[in-house]
């Protein structure tokens, strides 16, 4: 993905990046993809969020199975540190997924899975897979991996999860970033963080129920993976004790405070 660097102007600091992946099928999982930008404004960084090898430009061919490179990241591209989320809005629908290896490849999952996912969420390696240990609403249908923070360890934290209802069709996370982003100054180079996550694969389903769905707003067919970065300077958060590496409950209050500046959704 093309990286995108944006300046925001206030006191507090927040600044959002949006990446979109667009599927446009078709019976044969032929797919098109389509990307834009939108921002929100609350604040005085520069960050960027880039995606990869993912390109905006190409038109994807797309099994079931296939997987497609996206590993979003985002990098302080401004002259203050900042702390960094990042908002994913994943696809459901109400069809019906598939096996998709060993002798029952192909027959219907049963029981069916109530609106589920239509993609699964991929690492390279050392993913940890999100359960509802990370949050009681996540369901067994969702396949989402991350690249995971520990105690010492850069990555990122599920800090909410959001099941979307019929009318908006779409499971929503937020992910928080547990160590600070330092900005280039006095020869060092400005810091980025992991990738959240590396590549996306569609799950095998009967696509035609697509047009079925019961929601007639969704009926297009419009398939997209919404990824927005969202940064607040490190300076003056009147938190005490933050070390190198955020704790969990670290991580939740300066969400907390992005969130009390304005609308991120």
């Amino acid at each position: 993905m093309k990286k995108r660097k944006m300046m925001i102007i206030i006191m507090a600091v927040c600044l959002t990046v949006a990446s979109v992946f667009t599927i446009l099928m078709t019976n044969s999982y032929l797919i098109d993809v389509e990307t834009a930008d939108n921002v929100i404004t609350i604040g005085n960084v520069q960050t960027s969020l880039s995606e990869g090898s993912f390109n905006t430009g190409s038109a994807y061919s797309l099994a079931a199975g296939t997987v497609v490179s996206k590993s979003p990241k985002v990098k302080n591209t401004g002259i203050n540190d900042e702390y960094v989320f990042l908002r994913v809005t994943v696809p459901k629908r109400n069809v019906t997924l598939l096996q998709e290896s060993g002798a029952y490849r192909g027959k219907k999952i049963d029981p069916k899975p109530d609106n589920p996912e239509v993609f699964r969420i991929l690492t390279e390696s050392n993913g940890t897979k999100l359960t509802n240990t990370d949050n009681a609403s996540i369901s067994n249908d969702v396949d989402f991996t991350i690249h995971k923070s520990a105690e010492s360890t850069a990555g990122w934290k599920l800090i909410s999860f959001t099941s979307g209802t019929s009318g908006t069709n779409y499971n929503t996370y937020i992910f928080g970033y547990n160590k600070k982003l330092k900005a280039a100054k006095n020869g060092s180079a400005a810091e980025e963080t992991v990738t959240l996550f590396d590549k996306v694969q569609l799950k095998s389903f009967i696509d035609e129920e697509l047009s079925g769905n019961d929601n007639t707003s969704l009926n297009d067919k419009n398939l997209v993976i919404n990824i927005k970065a969202i940064a607040i300077q490190a300076d003056d958060l009147g938190i005490d004790g933050l070390g190198e590496y955020l704790t969990d409950e670290q991580i939740n209050t300066i969400y907390g405070i992005v969130n009390n500046k304005g609308d991120v959704s």
